[in-house]
């Protein structure tokens, strides 16, 4: 280890560090705040929550190597997009050709276009 018997045997009895401490206490609080969160929260938002709890100042560039040394990270989810290249299984006619005035009520109806766009690409509503 290249390390001297002595300077092992001092470091041994070392006790710990101010900064030690402090990064431990921030350490429980980021965890606590992480496992409360359902594991979603990233690291601004759980720098938010040690703020507040802790008391202890420290920035969110502190917390974030904290949480990554932890194994803490935050869960994702993936949003639904619909495909780049969809294809079209049947083309619904504009029987309207953007005249909406209707004489009489219950003449001319309208959807919302997500409504459409899925009968349209996907075959489904």
């Amino acid at each position: 280890m290249s390390v001297s018997r002595s300077g092992y045997y001092d470091w041994k009895k070392r006790s710990t560090s101010k900064q030690e401490k402090r990064q431990e206490i921030i350490i429980e609080a980021a965890r606590q705040s992480y496992l409360d969160s359902g594991k979603m929260y990233g690291y601004r938002k759980v720098h938010h929550d040690v703020l507040e709890n802790t008391g202890l100042y420290c920035c969110a560039e502190t917390v974030s190597p904290l949480l990554a040394a932890e194994g803490l990270k935050s869960k994702t989810i993936r949003r639904h997009r619909y495909p780049k290249t969809a294809k079209v299984k049947s083309v619904i006619p504009n029987v309207l050709s953007r005249n909406f005035t209707a004489l009489e009520p219950n003449q001319k109806w309208v959807s919302d276009i997500t409504y459409i766009y899925r009968l349209c690409f996907t075959g489904t509503v």
